[in-house]
């Protein structure tokens, strides 16, 4: 799913923002809607021509390992290096109580 939403948004790699966008649509949250997350992830913006192989960010293939969608959530939420990290936080979304949200959910 997160590579749909990369494509949809015609964006040049598949990485931690594209896995929350999957993660919100699938679960509701009252700390940042799907809708408002998607319309910060597409400000980011786009590229003209896609690449014709997925390309995954370095972080989030890392996370990928093993694990279940919540857990790579939580660990992305505690990672100020992730994408989807920074554009929570550019857009003044309180991460500790999404992060508490997801993990009592």
């Amino acid at each position: 799913m997160a590579e749909y939403y990369c494509n949809l948004l015609r964006q040049p790699y598949v990485g931690t923002h594209h896995l929350l966008l999957s993660y919100l649509y699938k679960n509701e949250s009252n700390v940042v809607t799907f809708d408002e997350f998607y319309n910060y992830v597409k400000n980011i913006g786009s590229c003209r021509n896609r690449n014709e192989y997925t390309l995954y960010t370095p972080l989030l293939r890392d996370y990928e390992k093993g694990n279940n969608i919540k857990d790579i959530i939580l660990k992305i939420l505690n990672n100020d290096n992730s994408i989807a990290y920074n554009i929570l936080l550019s857009n003044k979304v309180n991460i500790s109580n999404l992060y508490e949200e997801i993990l009592n959910s």
